[in-house]
């Protein structure tokens, strides 16, 4: 699941499978796209670190959504890559039925494993204010 490559198609193909992951409750299958080592920063969050505690948080994540029916779907806007290094920046959005839209600015840096696959290092997000 994790990208061979850190160009724009491929980073827009991560960007689907990983909201279909969240959308079907894949946990586990979002957390493989991380480093073993990786950090995830995100709103009223200490910061979380590591594969275990990050498939937690995305558990909780998911099933805050599934009460609320909430679909979530990733804008991509930025995509840079440099040898083993690259990052990506772009907006989450969570449309709730009954609910407010809720929009989120991300930064992922991205780091090349030694398998040559892309794998998340840092993922963090800010909510946008709420507009109204």
């Amino acid at each position: 699941m994790s990208p061979a490559s850190l160009d724009r198609q491929e980073a827009e193909r991560f960007c689907r499978r990983f909201e279909a992951l969240f959308n079907v409750g894949d946990a586990a299958g979002m957390t493989a796209c991380y480093a073993e080592d990786a950090r995830l920063l995100a709103e009223n969050t200490e910061l979380i670190m590591g594969r275990p505690a990050i498939e937690q948080f995305w558990r909780a994540a998911i099933g805050r959504a599934r009460v609320a029916a909430a679909v979530r779907t990733i804008g991509l806007d930025d995509v840079i890559s440099s040898g083993s290094l690259g990052y990506t920046l772009g907006t989450v959005t969570v449309r709730i039925p009954e609910g407010p839209t809720l929009v989120t600015k991300y930064a992922v840096i991205w780091q090349r494993d030694p398998d040559g696959r892309w794998r998340i290092a840092v993922d963090s997000s800010s909510p946008n204010p709420r507009e109204g």
